[in-house]
């Protein structure tokens, strides 16, 4: 069975994380696991995706349209 490890984004907050953030999660022992982000920035094309996709292209990374709170977008 394959683990599924999310996060959640949201505008500039968080960006500045994800350079420290992402290698060590892949840096880890466990290997078997499948990252996903949910991105909770109020536009599309932000500094979060913009990283995931560019270092990261097969992080499966999902815009919730706007920011949809923390509970709603972690669930």
């Amino acid at each position: 069975m394959k683990l599924i490890i999310s996060f959640i984004t949201y505008g500039k907050l968080t960006a500045k994380y994800l350079p420290y953030f992402l290698p060590s999660l892949e840096r880890q022992a466990f290997s078997d696991f499948k990252m996903l982000a949910i991105d909770n920035s109020e536009v599309e094309n932000n500094e979060n995706s913009s990283y995931i996709k560019k270092y990261y292209p097969s992080l499966d990374i999902e815009w919730a349209g706007e920011n949809i709170g923390f509970a709603r977008a972690y669930n």
